[in-house]
């Protein structure tokens, strides 16, 4: 049984459609070294292995190490370059990390959606249905 009842497709859409795939593919790779451009050329390819690896990870509620370390980058916003204040920091994730994180949050988002829904239809109370 997997946490919450989540799993994830072990097909290529299921990995395609996460934020990593869309997200502009010169962004900077975190801590593991791998680029964005590469997950999105070999999407096909990695899908199945990578549902594998979130699968195992939620089933067993191990996240694995590389997801818990960022890289932390200043980014200078404008004014002096040689003061701090006028950089702010950004984190480099691991794109794979990234990819796990949204898939969560759009299946929690969606069981959320769907319970409010339900709960919403409880409270009202319509002249045809019995209260109960």
């Amino acid at each position: 049984m997997l946490c919450f009842g989540l799993s994830v497709a072990p097909y290529p859409d299921s990995v395609s459609t996460g934020t990593s795939f869309r997200s502009k593919p010169r962004k900077a790779a975190g801590p593991d070294k791998v680029a964005c451009r590469l997950l999105r050329a070999t999407a096909a390819e990695l899908a199945p292995a990578l549902s594998v690896l979130f699968n195992r990870s939620l089933s067993t509620g191990v996240v694995p190490a590389i997801c818990k370390h960022a890289l932390m980058q200043p980014v200078f916003t404008n004014g002096n370059s040689n003061q701090a204040a006028y950089y702010r920091p950004i984190s480099l994730a691991c794109v794979c990390c990234k990819l796990l994180e949204y898939i969560i949050r759009s299946e929690v988002t969606d069981h959320l959606d769907r319970a409010q829904q339900q709960s919403q239809r409880r409270a009202i109370w319509l002249p045809q249905e019995e209260v109960l």
